[in-house]
């Protein structure tokens, strides 16, 4: 698009609610719009927002409104574990991938990698009543807050499900759920998903199934040595 273009889509003022629904036909030019906008009004540059590879047009029209661009973070990736899936006798390999969303998530991810764990961990359901002993554990609410901003995990989902009494018995693997909308449109989370299913063109399914048994290995881990996270 020519910048004269463009600017004749920058409203001179802005407010609130301008910009949030501000829109065209286009999802790619309305983003770009939106945050030149913001540029142009506050006197910035905002070029980090503007680097990710995302095309915009998958996003619905209600959904798209008030983005103005992407942040990707670095991710931190530990493994490989090598485990037995619920006694099936099949062995299999993850990786735990980590958000850096704090520098903590550094020394946490080294305590995760030097567990002295079995070298084939058997992966039979494990219950959310489990969990119990960690629900106190600081280090315990980083990883998996940082295990699900890397991974596409709905958090909240994941929280209230892990914290319900009535969920004792409930599986973990059942509180897991991916956001179908990060897995279609975010680059970072398409390439953690090639990581944990090992496949170059991964579907959701297959990672939904890989990345419930990382997140339960990962607890198991963390019960093993829960005082090395406190």
């Amino acid at each position: 698009m020519q910048e004269k273009s463009l600017n004749n889509l920058i409203p001179n003022e802005i407010s609130r609610r301008t910009l949030f629904d501000s829109s065209t036909k286009n999802g790619n030019i309305e983003i770009l719009v939106r945050r030149t906008a913001i540029e142009k009004y506050l006197g910035i540059n905002l070029s980090s927002l503007a680097s990710g590879i995302i095309d915009f047009e998958v996003l619905p029209p209600e959904t798209r409104k008030g983005v103005i661009g992407i942040l990707q973070i670095p991710v931190v990736i530990v493994g490989p574990f090598n485990y037995i899936r619920r006694g099936d006798g099949g062995l299999e390999r993850t990786f735990v991938p980590l958000a850096l969303i704090t520098t903590q998530i550094s020394k946490l991810a080294s305590k995760l990698a030097q567990i002295n764990y079995p070298e084939k961990i058997l992966m039979n359901p494990l219950r959310v009543g489990e969990l119990a002993p960690l629900l106190g554990n600081t280090g315990f609410h980083v990883i998996l807050t940082s295990l699900a901003v890397a991974s596409a995990i709905e958090l909240e989902e994941l929280y209230s499900c892990i914290t319900g009494k009535e969920n004792h018995d409930r599986e973990l693997s059942e509180c897991i759920e991916i956001s179908s909308l990060l897995f279609e449109t975010n680059p970072t989370i398409v390439d953690i998903a090639k990581i944990i299913t090992g496949e170059e063109d991964p579907d959701i399914s297959s990672y939904k199934r890989k990345i419930k048994d990382t997140v339960e290995l990962t607890a198991r881990l963390l019960l093993f040595s829960r005082d090395l996270f406190q």
